[in-house]
């Protein structure tokens, strides 16, 4: 249990370097690459993970796995080093980001401030066609990431930046930005997630319609 929460914690380190750190493609793609693996070491840890991957399959090992936190920084690494592999992507990449995420749905919705519906929403705006979903099904993961953690500003920015302003919902996207802004003025809410506050705040700021 300790390899693999120092292997969760390390995924998500590398997660957080990429994002909010790192400038270059090859500097993201790397980090983003030793993220996933990070994860996939820890997942490979569970004897039931390894046996289920042989029998049926790696997505199937995906969606029996049991800890949250190594299901979710794997999907969230893999998904982002997926814009650096197209091919990859188009070929069950986004399918595995996708397991990832409805299986950390289904065993904590809760994790990383209502991450697990977060992700969902993002996958689902950017690569619906590729899921057989449609664009209007994240937004009750974006909504529902908000209620589990309104505190948590990311949540109010994915979806008025990755939703409200690709379709035209001016109301929403007007809404959700003054929302997260508000917010932004009580430091008690912004000191409830610093790294992630700041990084929405300055999104915020710069999605300002003119």
């Amino acid at each position: 249990e300790t390899r693999i929460a120092v292997l969760n914690r390390l995924s998500q380190a590398y997660f957080e370097f990429a994002t909010g750190y790192l400038d270059d493609s090859a500097s993201k793609e790397a980090a983003f690459e030793a993220g996933k693996d990070a994860a996939l070491a820890a997942l490979e840890l569970d004897p039931a993970f390894v046996e289920t991957r042989e029998q049926d399959g790696f997505r199937a090992a995906l969606r029996a796995a049991t800890d949250v936190a190594s299901i979710f920084w794997y999907g969230n690494n893999l998904g982002q080093w997926l814009d650096f592999h197209r091919f990859t992507a188009f070929f069950g990449g986004v399918r595995d980001v996708q397991a990832s995420f409805e299986r950390a749905i289904e065993l904590d919705e809760t994790y990383a401030s209502g991450g697990p519906h977060r992700s969902m929403a993002a996958l689902l705006v950017r690569a619906y066609f590729l899921v057989g979903r449609s664009r209007e099904d994240a937004v009750a993961h974006f909504e529902r990431s908000i209620e589990l953690d309104p505190t948590y500003l990311e949540n109010g920015v994915n979806y008025a930046e990755y939703y409200a302003r690709p379709v035209g919902d001016d109301a929403l996207f007007d809404m959700l930005i003054a929302t997260v802004l508000e917010a932004a003025e009580e430091p008690n809410v912004v000191a409830a997630h610093p790294f992630y506050n700041a990084l929405a705040i300055d999104r915020a700021k710069a999605l300002i319609r003119p």
